[in-house]
């Protein structure tokens, strides 16, 4: 781009190829922390960008589980089979109509109870 062979660059400005990156990149550091010492939305984004970039910020996600009503979750320590089992509409009566109660109780039985 300006006009110059790269043998010639590399023979009169060898330094200046080594650490012109360098020099450019602690310009615009200093202009970064400039701005981030200031006021206002563009300091806070530049201060954020400044602490991940320098500070080894980063940004993360906490999820945070719980159990009932905010209490700590509760292991298990025991896994049991429950059966339900409706009771015998012939128990229980019939309606006028001569069928059984719409709204039957549901007993719960334990698979590991012996009756």
């Amino acid at each position: 781009m300006v006009g110059v062979d790269p043998k010639t660059l590399r023979k009169h400005y060898k330094h200046e190829l080594a650490f012109g990156h360098t020099k450019a990149n602690a310009k615009v550091a200093e202009n970064l922390f400039r701005k981030a010492r200031g006021e206002g939305r563009e300091a806070v984004i530049a201060a954020i960008f400044w602490l991940k970039a320098r500070g080894r910020w980063k940004e993360t996600s906490v999820n945070e589980h719980s159990g009932l009503d905010g209490k700590p979750i509760e292991q298990v320590h025991e896994i049991r089979r429950i059966i339900l089992r409706a009771p015998d509409p012939a128990s229980l009566g019939k309606t006028p109509s001569g069928s059984p109660p719409a709204n039957l109780p549901v007993t719960l039985w334990d698979a590991d109870r012996t009756e």
